[in-house]
């Protein structure tokens, strides 16, 4: 009888997803190890839901995070650069020119079919002009400025195998892929946010 030499690599997978090791550090551990279980799961079949229910149930949180996801990814953070940093403007005039392009760009986004009516529904202004007077937000638009804001970066990644497993041995490589919500360049380095 013969023994696989590699045996000990048998869980060792060659490539991920940060939010499929997201799932695996937060699984119970009951069922086997995390990183054992199937990472190319079977698409889930959504059911035909006729309008009038669907009304009645309302957006899902998975929906409602696409829809932010979806603004911030279309928004031109370069139109409030002005506006939002403007300390000269008392703050309820400064928040009625950031709700008014902001309502612009909305527009804009749904009357081109790139965000639907509903997920602009579900999207809060308030939310988006609280945000965008944030520190943050104000060093994003001063990237998008220079042309330094990158929005929706997919990105690959090679790690050794031991930093995603401790058991996996340090000679083997996993690919990690994802995507990454917003990075932007300043004098001193990279600034990695994420939604």
């Amino acid at each position: 009888k013969r023994t696989y030499l590699h045996q000990y690599l048998s869980e060792l997978f060659v490539k991920t997803t940060v939010s499929e090791l997201k799932k695996a550090a937060y699984m119970p551990k009951e069922d086997g190890d995390a990183f054992s279980k199937e990472l190319f799961e079977e698409p889930e079949i959504v059911p035909y839901i006729p309008s009038f229910i669907k009304a009645k149930e309302g957006m899902s949180g998975t929906d409602r995070g696409s829809a932010y996801h979806k603004v911030m990814e279309l928004l031109d953070f370069t139109a409030f650069c002005g506006i939002a940093s403007d300390t000269t403007k008392e703050s309820d005039e400064r928040y009625k020119k950031i709700m008014q392009e902001l309502h612009t760009q909305a527009d804009t986004m749904e009357a081109g079919g790139k965000l639907s009516h509903e997920w602009r529904g579900a999207v809060s202004a308030d939310k988006l002009c609280a945000f965008l007077q944030t520190n943050l937000a104000k060093r994003m638009m001063a990237a998008a400025a220079k042309k330094k804001l990158y929005k929706e970066q997919p990105f690959v990644l090679g790690l050794s195998a031991d930093r995603v497993k401790e058991s996996f041995p340090d000679t083997e490589m996993v690919l990690m892929q994802g995507i990454i919500d917003v990075y932007f360049e300043e004098e001193d380095g990279i600034v990695v946010a994420d939604y």
